[in-house]
């Protein structure tokens, strides 16, 4: 288990929120209008709601003169800060059915307080940060748990399995930071490197042909399953090597004996193609360029490409 400590950079406007009245006009039918509590309100760029429902008049006619009728609702804006404070300022038009009425809003009391919160995105960024110091952690571990095993691993086999991951602060809470808190295991395929190389062994000494022998230089899990209880595991490996003839190198003395340097190196290249041949001859001050007669006094070496 871990804990991170990240710092909070959000921020909130903690102030108060303006309230006062909205004003509505109905110039649009006699008959009376009802407003709704809850009906948003828009002035001045900024947001209102109704805090109770409104009766609207209906307009009146007189001596050909026609008078708006007039209600009004109290209002609270939806945002603290005092850019909500504002004077008989014209707002939205409501509808009203196939009628509409227009507004007027009064607010004051308003005012800022901006306050250090936690945004979403600083959760983000400590929990991948929590992730990658867990990560990190684990494969130290692992590797010490296995420093004194001779393993062979698999390619790209780890495995993080992340536990829950907590907060000491949520999300649009008031504060300089918090922390994170988790934890993780990790998974990695492994085998004891004998154990593998005496099974490329047997499965090589099956595949090899009586002409030819393998040389494994390196060796690769491509995939591996484990069973369910987990006693057992199937590996698949990946080889790579060199491949020889399985030459009878002590018989070539014999076949070499008095015959020329030049015959010598043509009878052992056309029967060991891949092979580079050196030979000598005891003693070093040999005279002549034939080989001995006596097998013993012709040495032979044998490099493969």
């Amino acid at each position: 288990e871990k804990t991170h400590s990240f710092k909070a950079t959000g921020s909130k406007d903690v102030g108060e929120k303006a309230t006062g009245t909205v004003t509505f006009s109905n110039s649009s039918t006699t008959n009376k209008l009802t407003i709704p509590e809850g009906t948003t309100i828009t002035a001045g760029g900024k947001t209102f709601v109704t805090n109770a429902a409104a009766i609207v008049d209906g307009l009146t006619i007189s001596g050909g003169k026609i008078t708006p009728g007039s209600g009004s609702s109290p209002i609270t804006a939806t945002e603290a800060g005092a850019g909500s404070n504002m004077s008989n300022t014209l707002g939205n038009n409501v509808a009203v059915g196939k009628d509409s009425v227009s507004t007027v809003v009064t607010a004051s009391g308003g005012s800022s307080k901006t306050v250090t919160v936690v945004s979403s995105q600083d959760l983000v960024d400590a929990k991948a940060e929590l992730v990658k110091q867990l990560t990190d952690d684990v494969k130290v571990k692992l590797a010490d748990l296995l420093a004194n095993r001779t393993l062979t691993f698999k390619a790209d086999s780890d495995k993080l399995e992340m536990g829950d991951v907590s907060s000491t602060v949520p999300v649009g809470a008031e504060a300089e930071g918090g922390e994170v808190k988790g934890s993780a295991s990790i998974r990695r395929t492994v085998v004891e490197t004998s154990k593998l190389d005496n099974a490329i062994s047997d499965r090589l000494r099956g595949e090899q042909l009586t002409t030819k022998s393998y040389q494994v230089t390196s060796k690769e899990i491509t995939v591996a399953t484990q069973s369910e209880d987990g006693k057992l595991m199937t590996l698949s490996a990946k080889l790579a090597g060199k491949e020889a003839p399985i030459v009878p190198i002590e018989e070539f003395p014999a076949l070499l004996s008095g015959k020329s340097f030049a015959a010598g190196e043509k009878l052992i290249e056309d029967q060991v193609p891949t092979a580079t041949t050196a030979t000598t001859q005891r003693p070093g001050w040999w005279p002549i360029k034939r080989h001995p007669s006596v097998n013993r006094y012709i040495l032979i070496d044998l490099k493969y490409e």
